[in-house]
């Protein structure tokens, strides 16, 4: 359900204009420090949120990277890591990244889980002040099979 990889491509929404220019106003310098909520759910279900930190510290272009971790000892001690996101801007507000944090997959192995099939790459939305994606993966576990979703929600402190 959840793995040690994602991508990050962020555009930014705006208005208008006619004349085949670009009419959206870009997201701009996402560089800067964030609060996170890692969501992990499968078949719809909420199974773990996590809290963590994402420090955007490079910007060449649309491109960026950084480190992103999940810190919450309390409801996480199993997950609890520091790893990387690079990811990059698009037009709109749309953005991809991908994310490597260790012990994911071995969480899984645990519990009798196994990522089947999808990508390591997240999907979402991102502004000046805020980081959203999801990543999908189908999962079987004990012989079913369900979609797990990770979601991350960076707000920018």
């Amino acid at each position: 359900m959840v793995a040690t990889g994602a991508s990050i491509t962020a555009c930014s929404g705006g208005g208008g204009g006619g004349g085949g220019g670009p009419t959206g106003t870009p997201v701009g310098d996402l560089r800067g420090s964030y609060t996170v909520t890692h969501s992990l759910s499968l078949a719809g279900l909420t199974i773990g949120e996590c809290t963590g930190a994402l420090v955007i510290a490079s910007m060449n272009g649309n491109a960026f990277a950084g480190t992103i971790s999940i810190t919450d000892q309390d409801r996480c001690a199993g997950l609890i890591g520091q790893g990387t996101i690079q990811g990059m801007l698009g037009e709109g507000d749309a953005v991809t990244f991908t994310v490597t944090l260790p012990g994911l997959e071995e969480l899984l192995a645990q519990v009798g889980c196994v990522i089947l099939s999808g990508g390591d790459t997240f999907t979402g939305t991102a502004s000046s002040t805020r980081v959203r994606g999801t990543r999908r993966n189908q999962v079987g576990c004990d012989g079913n099979q369900a979609e797990g979703q990770w979601q991350i929600v960076a707000e920018k402190e």
